[in-house]
């Protein structure tokens, strides 16, 4: 499966360029995510991602950018024009990422197109809720 990034203008964001802003990002981590305990436990898995963006492609890279909503609210208040249209296989998934919370509060998800039935939390087994970012 290919993934496509296309900025604001329409055309397409190279791997380079990814990963330029991703870096940029990675630098500002400890002003983005506050919470020590969060961002160590994201900080890792974005820089794997990015690690493996040559061999994977940037869907992976895409995700773990949008699995923490401190991180979303970057890319969106960053003019990163690379992470806010996607477009996975041929069809356009819109902003970054779905974020699902269970309704328990206790496990998250984020999804980068919509599902046709909301996702079920690993543990409940209930419907996760899609939260407004």
């Amino acid at each position: 499966m290919t993934t496509t990034i296309h900025d604001s203008k329409g055309g397409t964001v190279d791997d380079a360029t990814l990963k330029r802003l991703t870096a940029e990002m990675l630098s500002a981590l400890p002003t983005i995510i506050t919470d020590t305990g969060e961002r160590d436990a994201a900080e890792p898995r974005i820089r794997g991602a990015l690690g493996q963006l040559d061999r994977m492609g940037s869907e992976p890279l895409l995700c773990q950018l949008a699995a923490h909503p401190d991180t979303r609210r970057w890319m969106r208040d960053h003019d990163a024009d690379a992470f806010r249209a996607i477009q996975l296989a041929g069809v356009a998934l819109g902003s970054v990422g779905l974020y699902y919370v269970c309704p328990h509060e206790d496990e998250d998800l984020v999804l980068l197109g919509k599902p046709d039935r909301p996702p079920l939390c690993p543990i409940h087994r209930v419907p996760m809720i899609l939260q407004p970012d």
